[in-house]
């Protein structure tokens, strides 16, 4: 609920759906459903990321219902969803997230589903191994270097991914499973303790970002969400808006403005380059803004050219803390409050905020975790 989020040009939401369809169709019948016939413009900019959070609603409804029917229909959905995730090139592949998330529906027919592979398994392994794997492989030979995370499995997460969504839709189809029976009065009651316990821990999960504990991960990647500063949600405010975030210094933001140190060069950096030059010229072409922003762990490859970016005052602490204990000398010219301020460690002294630092507790750098954000732009982010 976010501006951001149903920007025409902008919206995580309209670029992933614009990516998917113009990756798996072929370009001109894509372009053809996905853009305005007059003005070339991604025909629904406001309506996709409207069709995205009802499709989630609906998504839970059904797998809590207690309608069979309903609850098979939504299983084999879940399934098309994440293998459509999973699909498109690196870095838009979006594999590892789906390869896990697949697996959470097993639980609820493990007994269909391990009907569905006594029964199909070998068959299913075979098309993976022999069939999918290698066509994947010539598919993505150009692009799997250039996934993030590194693993340079696009070939093998995706052959899995639709492997498991099959043998998951044939379990929901032909086989039975002991949630089709209805349970009773007390497996019904600690049921729904269990139920609520995971509700409850989602919630505090979501809630995390709004409440300045940690942006990265966090649900509100790819939402477009901007709650650091100048916060772009609909109705809820900013850290600096909120009187108790604001008096924690943590939550405090700072431009970073140059720096020669690497680790805050690599803090962010945009995916949207790697795409395919097909998939940049079909972004050009709907008049969508081409962006996946990252906040990689590690980067490994040649670094971009500089960008401004802001963080809160805790990722730059972090950031000298490490800096500092590898023995290394760096200088980030930042504003804070602001006031354009440098720190500066050299062979001989240290000059700057000497708060930078102060050693970092275990719980803090566990706990804290917060990803690069921009006033000025709310592309997609991760």
């Amino acid at each position: 609920m976010n501006t951001g989020f149903f920007s025409p040009s902008q919206s995580c939401s309209s670029q992933i759906a614009a990516i998917t369809a113009t990756q798996l169709l072929p370009p001109s019948l894509a372009t053809h459903l996905l853009a305005d016939k007059d003005t070339g413009i991604f025909a629904f900019p406001l309506s996709t990321p409207l069709v995205g959070i009802a499709a989630e609603l609906l998504m839970a409804y059904g797998l809590l219902s207690s309608s069979i029917r309903l609850r098979r229909l939504t299983i084999v959905s879940v399934q098309i969803f994440h293998v459509m995730l999973a699909i498109p090139l690196p870095p838009s592949s979006f594999y590892p997230y789906s390869a896990i998330c697949i697996l959470a529906c097993i639980p609820i027919h493990p007994e269909a589903f391990t009907a569905a592979l006594r029964v199909h398994g070998r068959n299913v392994a075979i098309f993976g191994l022999l069939v999918l794997w290698p066509l994947l492989h010539w598919r993505g030979l150009e692009q799997t270097h250039k996934e993030y995370p590194p693993y340079s499995q696009y070939p093998l997460g995706v052959s899995w991914v639709v492997c498991i969504g099959v043998l998951n839709s044939l379990a929901a189809i032909k086989y039975p499973s002991k949630a089709d029976v209805l349970s009773s009065s007390s497996s019904s009651s600690s049921s729904s303790l269990t139920s609520n316990l995971m509700f409850l821990l989602i919630l505090l999960i979501g809630a995390l970002p709004y409440l300045g504990v940690r942006t990265y991960p966090a649900f509100a990647m790819f939402s477009n969400l901007r709650v650091e500063e100048r916060s772009n949600h609909w109705f809820l405010p900013s850290w600096e808006n909120n009187t108790f975030l604001h008096s924690l210094s943590h939550t405090q933001p700072v431009r970073i403005l140059d720096t020669n140190l690497n680790s805050l060069r690599a803090f962010q950096i945009d995916l949207a380059p790697y795409y395919p030059q097909s998939t940049l010229d079909a972004l050009k072409d709907l008049k969508l803004e081409s962006a996946l922003w990252i906040c990689p762990p590690a980067w490994k490859h040649l670094l971009p050219e500089f960008r401004a970016f802001s963080i809160p005052l805790f990722e730059l602490h972090r950031a000298v803390v490490d800096a500092v204990t590898r023995n290394e000398t760096f200088y980030v010219d930042y504003r804070r409050g602001g006031v354009q301020q440098r720190f500066e460690r050299s062979e001989k002294a240290v000059e700057g905020d000497l708060g930078l630092l102060e050693s970092i507790p275990w719980w803090k750098r566990a706990v804290f975790r917060f990803r690069a954000f921009d006033v000025n732009d709310d592309t997609c982010r991760h």
